[in-house]
């Protein structure tokens, strides 16, 4: 029989994986559940089983809100990419937008593990455009390369 620090180890390998399975929607391929699932969350019912369950996963697992707004509190509704400002932009109905994004990934976070953020140094606001492409980026938690790469692509045009 293990040692009690091993049982421990073991039982917590074997909890993240059930919490694994059950965001994930089990192991079954059920069809009624992943139905049920894409009416919760409102995907559309023609989305692929694996995607019903990626999407449902990640909002399962969704950060406080409360910590983006923080965020957009501190940080201002600047993009700090590309220094757009929907407000400037848009007038009336973009005053105040702005996206919150997150600069921990999400792959990094324990399952399980309360997440206490630094508005400050874990997220940076972006506009939608800026938020979308940085997620193609070699280091999507680095604002400042991502920035510098932008705003070169403008002044070579």
């Amino acid at each position: 029989m293990p040692d009690e620090p091993q049982l421990r180890s073991d039982l917590q390998a074997v909890i993240r994986g059930y919490r694994a399975l059950t965001y994930r929607g089990g192991i079954d391929a059920d069809v009624e559940g992943q139905a049920d699932l894409a009416e919760e969350f409102e995907i559309p019912l023609q989305t692929s089983i694996t995607e019903v369950r990626k999407y449902a996963y990640h909002r399962k697992i969704e950060r406080n809100r409360t910590a983006a707004h923080h965020a957009k509190k501190f940080h201002g509704t600047r993009c700090q990419a590309c220094d757009l400002d929907f407000g400037e932009r848009y007038g009336k109905i973009g005053q105040g937008f702005i996206e919150a994004h997150h600069l921990r990934p999400i792959a990094t976070l324990e399952e399980g593990v309360p997440v206490k953020y630094d508005v400050a140094a874990d997220f940076a606001v972006l506009c939608s455009n800026c938020h979308r492409m940085i997620h193609r980026f070699s280091d999507p938690s680095d604002i400042l390369p991502f920035s510098k790469f932008i705003n070169a692509d403008v002044a070579d045009d």
